[in-house]
């Protein structure tokens, strides 16, 4: 993988050669120095003072929005309404303008618009849209891609608050409009634009976020990076991450949504000196772009954010036990005492069950070292951060390796220098950079080129075939001296001789459309529109996809142009006149003129227009051509030409010349312009965040983020838009339609899914143009909807009933389980042999997803009649269960990779109320065992140090300590896992959760029907409990007292006193709850629920007075 690093800050004056680099922007109006990327990086985290910019005028936005417009006229801001947080009434902004240098935006993209500074940096609740005007003729002369323009910005504000952002430019998906580059973003900073060369364009990094782990001082624990690959080629994003000061790591990172991709910071790079972190897209041409552009970003320290930096701590509640582990691993970050007695044996904060390096080993046990990247090509004075690849078995392992550079360049100086994992450049050369870790090591080449810039041109030839037109050819040189190609050239041609590289930069641009070839084939060009009889001189530079520009040095290529047949051109057009015609057309109006002079008929026009001024003829010949066909006319006769495409509210230059059939051409001596209306832009259509949601339940569709940032500039009326839901995809049994969103033709909708799976639905927003040009506008928006199953608690299997002395009695009318046998059925289907590792057998559940290993942890075999069981305390059982995703060479136990500890909630699905000893499903888990069983949900506090254990020797569960060795363990590959409670209150007293379908009573017996369930309740028999649901008038629904599965369900493990959801359900106290279902062991007894924390317990007789919670169906 060659991978190529752009860092060289580039600082140059106007069209003045200084170290191979060349600023290309001051062929529009500049009076600054242009500025590189770690210049502009200064500006964005607020400067030091020495560097300015051109003030540019500025504005207020209020709660209506607002258009603000640069005073150079070629920014515009449009602000929607609604865009502008609640409580800023009146939003001052201020606008600075500043000239970027041809290697400040990111990979090959050359900046062909100035760079502004908005202030202050702003985060908006909408989307504003930002338009830029371009720069035509740098576009042009150096035969840029317009269309692949793409808007960037540069900001430290975040727009989410869980997150900071990473310094750099970001790439937006952005629309070119003629002469505008439109582009739409949520927080203010630096904005500017770039057009790359022809050919590929490495990959867009449009942000890259890290995240803070929830309950820990300012911690990220992961990065995920917005990532675009503009010609749709194969990529690989990676971050590079470690200590501060330490070595770094290479961690793929994998897809997470449509173009993110995520990965986590390993516990090891987490020190209190701070975080380095870098984010790498590479294409599979080698073609890269890293974000930031130069170096690591050291957090908290380059956050540019106070409170990040005074507050981050990796252990906030000074236990010494690492916060991210803590969270993780169900322990509370914020309380000393939590955890107590876990084993850290080298006191890096990383307990010896989850740390590689337990004894404070230099590094874990590996078998396989990479260095990233492998090849590099880097400038004198560039810095390239490498980083290590380590695994065990297949899984990554992080490593504090060293790395040394060899190879000496030119007079035997080195080519570079380390520091740490950094190299750099210093003299040309080739270097290596070994990466070492115990015996493993690898080794990277670092290529620093003899030149920075392409090499020379020396050979150009110039001939006239014609008296208006000249021929020029020359051998395409290389992009660092011989080898490769440049990405682009400038010629440049003059009526003076040019005789070095200033000179060169002096003369007028000619616009050409070549795209380089291969080093060592022959370029040609044909310039035409020359004057008859004539000397002018060209040269040729060519530059590379950095900016870097080559020096021309052949010396004096000139040619005289033929005499032509006819030496008299054509009159000059004057009194010409420009009108606008739309928002992107304009009419230009002039008399005709003649072939000599006034006498005869012109053969044609010469049209050009530019966003600049053309103020005489050399302007004219710079400007953008416009292909027109103009019929001849007699001298005197009124012709006029609409010029099309153009870009709304922008001010256009034009000039005309006329040509005779010898190719004479007139001067341009006038000055034509027009502005443009305000066209109308497309409104944002915001169809909202992707959701998950139950089938059978409506899902809520908010568009309200939408906006029309140009409503106040153009006067729309609101009342005027149109709103629009379709249902654009749907799975394949899915029998619902558009017809099926309810209110679709507004901004809130709702829509209901009726299988599982995945929905895309899209909203329209068209606009109102109001007083702007153009019309009506529609841009659309996706939404994805992920409908999951409605999973009902498992059956109790209970199909007798009993009354409170034990006898069985009928069912009917008695409200007990074995009338009404509520829940689901078991889907198992296992043991499975995995038909490639035959000694891993496997019990999937097909009603929730979830894989299990058949036998408990120690015994195997078709019917789990091999081994011992392994009974041990919690440490030990996590490290059972991850020790099986790196057998068979990190295949993983029958090829998965995810296995682990069961959550309570997971293990309740294999539960067997039918009195069985084990309570489990034994057909299809032979090896359960009559023991509890660890999960990985920790007691909340006070409580300190305990697990929950679910028993499965009768069903009881209950917690225990982590140093408890007689649980036992059944591992999980989880997949999706089990979908959370969503809870619906429907204001009646009765609350529904969409996960299991089952419809609650809000409150207890004996409380007030009201929002706070106001009272203290009553308690009563198990035979009363069952009276009261089975007669309970409320909402107009058939209630009933749960099932002991049902009532469970409701328990929430990471709360205690009460253990459910007090927000909806207020009235439920941390006390004991009656089920529905009958204790088999003790038929006199009922399963209870104790809601201090969520315990089953099994012991009390169906005289004792507990509390009701109902359900219903």
């Amino acid at each position: 993988m060659m991978l190529r690093i752009l860092t060289v800050p580039c600082i140059v004056a106007a069209f003045f050669l200084f170290g191979g680099c060349i600023a290309i922007l001051n062929d529009q109006e500049s009076e600054q120095q242009p500025l590189s990327s770690s210049a502009l990086a200064l500006v964005a985290m607020g400067g030091d003072g020495a560097i300015s910019g051109t003030p540019s005028g500025g504005g207020t936005a209020g709660p209506a929005g607002a258009t603000i417009v640069s005073s150079d006229g070629y920014l515009t801001l449009h602000i929607p309404e609604g865009a502008i947080q609640q409580g800023d009434e009146n939003q001052e902004f201020t606008i600075t303008r500043y000239t970027a240098g041809t290697s400040a935006m990111p990979g090959s993209y050359i900046p062909t618009t100035f760079v502004y500074q908005i202030t202050p940096s702003y985060r908006f609740q909408k989307d504003v849209s930002v338009e830029i005007t371009l720069n035509l003729a740098t576009i042009q002369s150096n035969n840029l891609n317009q269309s692949a323009t793409r808007g960037f910005s540069w900001s430290l504000t975040s727009v989410e608050d869980t997150a900071g952002r990473m310094p750099g430019w970001t790439g937006h998906e952005s629309m070119v409009n003629s002469d505008k580059v439109v582009f739409s973003t949520r927080t203010f900073s630096l904005f500017g634009a770039g057009s790359p060369p022809p050919g590929n364009q490495p990959p867009d990094i449009q942000g890259a976020y890290y995240y803070f782990k929830s309950n820990c001082e300012y911690l990220p624990y992961r990065v995920r990076a917005r990532v675009d690959e503009p010609n749709g080629d194969n990529m690989n994003v990676y971050l590079i991450t470690g200590p501060a000061n330490g070595g770094n790591v290479v961690i793929p990172m994998v897809p997470d949504g449509a173009d993110w991709y995520i990965a986590d910071i390993p516990y090891e790079a987490m020190v209190s000196s701070g975080i380095e972190i870098q984010v790498t897209a590479v294409d599979e041409h080698g073609a890269n772009t890293t974000v930031p552009a130069t170096g690591t970003f050291l957090y908290p320290s380059d956050s540019g954010n106070s409170l990040y930096i005074n507050n981050y701590s990796p252990d906030g509640d000074g236990d010494s036990y690492l916060d991210a582990w803590e969270v993780d691993n169900g322990y509370d970050p914020t309380n000393p005492a939590s955890p107590s007695g876990i084993l850290d044996s080298d006191g890096d904060g990383i307990p010896d069950s989850a740390d590689y390096t337990p004894n404070g080993e230099a590094n874990p046990v590996i078998d396989s070292l990479n260095i990233f990247p492998a090849s590099a090509t880097a400038n004198v004075g560039e810095i390239i951060v490498f980083a290590a690849q380590a695994s065990l078995a297949g899984q990554p392992r992080y490593v504090n390796a060293s790395f040394v550079t060899t190879g000496n360049g030119r007079g035997g100086s080195p080519v570079g220098s380390m520091n740490g994992s950094s190299f750099t450049a210093e003299y040309p050369g080739t270097a290596g950079v070994i990466v070492s870790v115990g015996p493993y090591n690898d080794t990277a080449s670092v290529l620093v080129p003899d030149t920075i810039g392409p090499g020379d041109i020396s050979d150009l030839v110039a001939f006239a075939p014609s008296h208006s037109r000249v021929r020029l050819q020359w051998t395409a040189p290389g992009n660092d001296g011989a080898a490769g190609k440049p990405a682009g050239y400038q010629i440049r041609r003059s009526s003076s001789p040019i005789n070095n590289t200033l000179e060169c930069f002096s003369a007028a641009m000619v616009a050409h459309s070549i795209t380089p070839q291969v080093s060592g084939q022959i370029e040609t060009l044909d310039v035409d529109g020359l004057s008859a009889n004539t000397t002018y001189s060209f040269c040729v530079l060519a530059f590379d996809a950095n900016g870097n520009f080559n020096s021309w040095t052949q010396g004096v290529v000139s040619v005289t142009t033929q005499t032509a047949p006819d030496l008299i051109a054509p009159a000059n057009v004057t009194g010409a006149t420009a009108a606008p015609l739309d928002s992107d057309a304009i009419r230009l109006s002039w008399t005709a003129v003649g072939d000599d002079g006034n006498v005869g008929s012109a053969s044609s026009y010469e049209i050009r227009r530019s966003t600049i001024p053309i103020n005489n003829d050399a302007d004219c010949s710079n400007a953008g051509n416009v292909p027109n066909a103009v019929a001849p006319s007699g001298a005197g006769s009124p012709l006029q030409f609409d010029v099309t495409g153009l870009s709304d509210n922008t001010v256009y230059y034009f000039c005309i010349r006329a040509y005779d059939d010898t190719n004479n051409r007139s001067s341009w001596t006038g000055f034509l312009s027009a502005t443009t209306p305000d066209g109308n832009g497309a409104p944002v259509a915001v169809a909202g965040s992707d959701q998950e949601t139950f089938v059978g339940y409506p899902l809520a569709l908010d568009a309200s983020s939408s906006g029309d940032p140009d409503a106040a500039a153009c006067g729309a009326n609101s009342g005027n838009y149109l709103y629009s839901w379709t249902l654009a995809q749907k799975p394949a049994t899915s029998a619902r339609t558009s017809a099926d969103i309810q209110n679709s033709n507004s901004l809130h909708a709702s829509f209901t899914p009726d299988v599982p799976g995945q929905y895309t639905l899209q909203f329209a927003f068209t606009d109102d143009a109001g007083a702007c040009a153009g019309g009506n506008a529609t841009s659309i928006d996706d939404l994805v909807l992920i409908a999951n199953p409605v999973l009902a608690p498992l059956k109790t299997f209970q199909s007798q009933c009993w009354d409170a002395a034990g006898s069985i009695i009928p069912c009917a009318g008695t409200g007990q389980d074995g009338e009404h046998q509520a829940g689901r059925g078991v889907n198992f289907s296992g043991p499975n042999q995995h038909p490639t590792f035959g000694t891993d057998y496997t019990t999937t559940d097909h009603s929730t997803g979830l894989v299990w290993k058949s036998c408990s942890e120690g015994l195997h075999g078709p019917t789990c009649g091999s081994g011992s069981s392994l009974h041990s305390n919690r440490s030990l059982a996590a490290n059972a269960c991850s020790a099986l995703n790196n057998v068979h060479a990190g295949a993983g136990y029958a090829g998965r990779t995810d296995w682990r500890i069961p959550t309570v909630k997971e293990l309740y699905t294999i539960m067997n109320y039918d009195g069985q000893s084990p309570t489990g499903f034994l057909a299809s888990f032979p090896g359960m065992l009559a023991s509890s069983y660890w999960t990985s949900n920790m007691v909340p506090p006070p409580i300190v140090d305990f697990f929950w254990a679910p028993g499965f020797n009768r069903g009881r569960v209950n917690f225990t300590h982590v140093n408890d060795v007689s649980p036992s363990v059944l591992c999980v590959s989880p997949g999706p896992g089990l979908p959370s409670p969503e809870y619906i209150d429907h204001g009646d007293g009765t609350v529904t959760d969409r996960s299991t379908g089952l419809t609650w009573q809000k409150c207890n017996r004996g409380q007030n029907n009201d929002s706070a369930c106001t009272g203290t309740g009553t308690q009563q028999t198990w035979t009363d409990a069952l009276a009261y649901c089975n007669s309970l008038n409320l909402a107009g629904r058939n209630w009933r007292l749960p099932s002991v599965n049902e009532l469970k369900s409701l328990a929430n493990y990471s709360t205690a006193n009460p253990a459910v959801n007090t927000s909806m359900f207020p009235g439920t106290r941390a006390d004991f709850y009656w089920s529905a279902t009958t204790v088999l062991s003790n038929t006199s007894r009922a399963w209870v629920v104790w809601f201090q924390h969520g315990t089953l317990d099994e012991t009390y007789g169906k005289n004792e007075l507990f509390r009701v919670q109902c359900v219903s169906d």
